[in-house]
């Protein structure tokens, strides 16, 4: 198995093949669109204007205070010098004064908490849910098809989506069962020891924490392959999860590589949507046409870079699983 290899056929896979990037793009402006939407209609993105343009305004009049005369035995110096370091937090009285002489209060937002506001966020959330994976299931068919040397054909694979979603659904429960069902029962566990003894509880306490990071590490490893089973095989979920557990066993070293670099490839991914976020934020928060353009074109650079992020990382694995499977079980797509 050459895992070097597989990483570089996927990342000349998504170059070659840019139209993998599309569900991922979707998946990421779906989800925004429906925030703004909500923060919209639920008059919360007025109010968190208002206190961002006042926080804002805060700042810079304390930079303009300690930006002349700098004098570090002055006591007002050193107190505006202090208030600026903190910055626009609630910890800050001076900050709280602030924003009570412009007139603003908290109770714009405790205001947004009522039935109308919950019962849509409560829409949008089932919303987001079904959207994932639905879209989820046609990222994972494209990356299938492209593994499979067929054509990409988005209205094909748009309708064969339907049919993986409650697959794919059922595999995050029986993923997350396996997952949590254990730790679940180390807290009960741990619980019942401190009833008995302070002392025992303090051990198992710290043979608990350490157990459950190995096993976290243990199953995220072993389930690494559920996915690309499901969508290049059309295995059900439980095929999916039972066969990625058993195929793992031939080489759990090579299995835990691919699930290493899969994870540095979000780790790097996260210096791309940390970025993004902000951006996306600041784009729907301000009002100047220069400065909204210019976010424009950040968030939509940043959204491309971490949609052919995500796009390798899919690849990765679906390729690292065919490689897998043909060294340690002799079978190809």
């Amino acid at each position: 198995m050459n895992i070097q290899k597989d990483f570089t056929k996927s990342v000349n896979g998504v170059i070659k093949t840019k139209k993998l990037i599309f569900p991922f793009m979707i998946s990421l402006l779906i989800p925004a669109i429906l925030l703004v939407a909500f923060l919209s209609f639920s008059g919360a993105y007025d109010a968190w204007k208002d206190y961002s343009q006042l926080s804002s305004n805060y700042r810079a009049e304390k930079r303009e205070a300690i930006s002349h005369d700098v004098d570090l035995k002055d006591k007002e110096y050193l107190t505006n010098l202090m208030q600026y370091l903190q910055g626009p937090d609630t910890d800050n009285k001076d900050f709280m004064r602030y924003l009570n002489e412009k007139g603003f209060s908290f109770g714009k937002f405790t205001g947004l908490f009522n039935r109308s506001n919950l019962l849509t966020g409560i829409a949008l959330i089932v919303i987001s849910i079904v959207f994932s994976l639905y879209i989820g299931s046609v990222a994972n068919l494209a990356v299938a098809a492209k593994l499979k040397n067929q054509e990409i054909n988005f209205s094909i694979i748009t309708q064969q989506a339907f049919g993986f979603m409650p697959r794919l659904l059922l595999l995050i429960i029986f993923s997350g069962f396996l997952v949590l069902l254990p730790i679940f029962a180390g807290v009960a566990l741990v619980i019942i020891s401190f009833v008995i003894s302070n002392l025992l509880g303090a051990l198992l306490l710290i043979v608990f924490i350490l157990a459950t990071f190995a096993y976290v590490i243990l199953i995220s490893v072993k389930l690494t392959f559920s996915v690309p089973i499901m969508f290049l095989s059309g295995a059900s979920a439980i095929d999916s999860v039972s066969g990625s557990l058993k195929l793992t066993k031939k080489s759990f070293k090579n299995a835990f590589f691919v699930a290493g670099i899969s994870f540095v490839i979000g780790v790097v991914g996260s210096f791309v949507s940390n970025p993004l976020q902000n951006s996306f934020a600041n784009l729907i928060m301000l009002n100047g046409i220069i400065g909204t353009f210019l976010y424009f074109i950040l968030s939509a650079v940043l959204l491309v870079a971490y949609s052919f992020i995500l796009a390798i990382s899919s690849l990765f694995i679906f390729h690292s699983f065919v490689d897998y499977r043909a060294t340690f079980h002799g079978k190809n797509v």
